[in-house]
């Protein structure tokens, strides 16, 4: 009986090796382990937060999607050109402009065949409450009583255009107040109110442009 049972053990070890070199990494004593090499999980960028707006509205460049650019501007919203821009003598355009001329601005640029990637980084440096919800929003209640939040923001935008010949570098390098406010129509979710350009203290130096002055480069 014990020369039956080792010779089983002999038989069954090149079988019991061989399923565990199929399975590869899989642990059978411990299924729910990942296997090497899973890629880390995608994040959801939504609006559902006032921080991930900021990061929705971002993505909207890079993606260049005109459908959540569109989504995350409120019906009122406005975009207000920097006193630097509207007191330039060069200056031809507007103080500022509203979401239908803004949404037909970006989606051209976004369709343009030319523009073949945007980047954007958004960095609240607001430091008017302590809330680590609101990171670092301000509340302000305007008249008649509504409630927007505004964030100090430093802008970092890349718009590379490349028609094959010449490859262009758009470099927004400024600051911008952005005003934030809940979604009228769906709870829980925020909307941009209004975004003031304050322009690029380095534009003149020739260093980079202001956010203003790349809409009216490209409208």
């Amino acid at each position: 009986m014990l020369f039956r049972c080792s010779r089983w053990i002999w038989v069954l070890a090149p079988t019991l090796a061989l399923a565990v070199g199929v399975c590869g990494c899989w642990n059978p004593f411990n299924p729910d382990q990942e296997e090497e090499g899973d890629p880390d999980p995608v994040e959801i960028v939504d609006r559902t937060s006032k921080v991930n707006l900021v990061k929705f509205f971002a993505k909207a460049h890079e993606d260049q999607s005109t459908d959540d650019y569109t989504e995350s501007l409120h019906e009122d919203y406005q975009f207000w050109f920097s006193e630097d821009d509207r007191n330039d003598p060069l200056w031809d355009w507007t103080d500022w402009i509203g979401k239908e001329l803004d949404v037909s601005i970006t989606n051209r640029m976004f369709q343009d065949d030319e523009v073949t990637d945007i980047h954007v980084d958004l960095t609240n440096q607001t430091q008017h409450s302590q809330n680590a919800e609101d990171n670092f929003f301000e509340m302000i209640v305007g008249d008649p009583p509504f409630t927007v939040y505004r964030g100090d923001f430093l802008v970092d935008m890349h718009v590379i255009e490349d028609n094959g010949e010449e490859r262009i570098d758009h470099w927004v390098d400024g600051k911008a107040f952005m005003y934030l406010i809940s979604d009228p129509i769906y709870e829980g979710q925020w909307q941009i109110w209004k975004i003031e350009d304050k322009g690029n203290e380095h534009k003149k130096a020739g260093q980079g442009t202001s956010w203003g002055s790349l809409k009216r480069e490209m409208r």
